[in-house]
């Protein structure tokens, strides 16, 4: 129940995913999805990629696809400590970005 709730808040707080729609916005989540399944981060990586979803997008999707490939790589190298560029620097800062917004609403919700 308290993660549905997590769910709703991000969906509610970025306005294109809630809508369904395959911005930049959502396909941001492809990235992040990407990123965090790459670095074992499982919890964050489904949230984003419930999120994918719900824009109607899937690893599988000409547009998400790609960037989700990318994120992964990028994540499986951050988490053996190789980041080779400033563009890796940036997706990690973006996958960290959304996993701080994640964590602070599961402990927003759970009251602590």
């Amino acid at each position: 129940m308290r993660i549905a709730l997590v769910f709703v808040l991000l969906s509610a707080s970025w306005p294109a995913v809630a809508a369904g729609t395959a911005s930049e916005s959502s396909l941001l989540y492809c990235e992040v999805a990407g990123a965090a399944f790459g670095a074992k981060k499982d919890f964050v990586g489904s949230l984003a990629s419930r999120l994918v979803d719900r824009a109607g997008l899937s690893s599988a999707d000409p547009q998400c696809g790609p960037i989700w490939r990318e994120g992964y790589r990028v994540g499986l190298k951050s988490s053996q400590g190789i980041v080779d560029s400033q563009a890796d620097m940036d997706v990690i800062m973006r996958l960290n970005a959304f996993e701080k917004k994640v964590l602070d609403g599961v402990i927003k919700t759970i009251g602590v």
